[in-house]
């Protein structure tokens, strides 16, 4: 399940919980300790819209295959979530929020990350 979540546990910006709670937790936390941030620092910058954080996100995305060359890639994002097609708890909502979340995502690597952790998480939750 943690796979699932990959589109948008990826870019949840989630107060702090269990680790195991956290999609993609391990690489939020190598991204973060790559960039000199504890995992404390980051579980206290989760619900932040702070840069450092934002670049993590970055990070992660890079590492899921949702951003390349510094840019979100919408084809990437989507071939990913057809692979999980079947396992997505509301593959409909999802679908939309990349599409949607995409479209306002702009800026440089860190600050694009950050748009579009912080819409995927409004549209998840609205």
């Amino acid at each position: 399940m943690k796979r699932v979540m990959a589109l948008v546990g990826a870019f949840l910006l989630v107060s702090a919980v269990q680790c195991d709670d956290m999609p993609f937790w391990n690489e939020k936390v190598e991204c973060a300790q790559s960039m000199g941030i504890s995992p404390d620092q980051m579980t206290s910058m989760l619900t932040s819209n702070d840069a450092q954080m934002n670049c993590v996100h970055a990070c992660v995305l890079e590492k899921i295959g949702g951003m390349v060359d510094g840019k979100l890639s919408l084809d990437s994002l989507m071939e990913s979530l057809e692979k999980l097609k079947a396992e997505v708890k509301d593959y409909d909502a999802t679908k939309a929020g990349i599409h949607q979340c995409f479209d306002q995502a702009s800026g440089d690597r860190c600050e694009s990350a950050g748009k579009f952790a912080m819409c995927m998480q409004e549209h998840m939750q609205g």
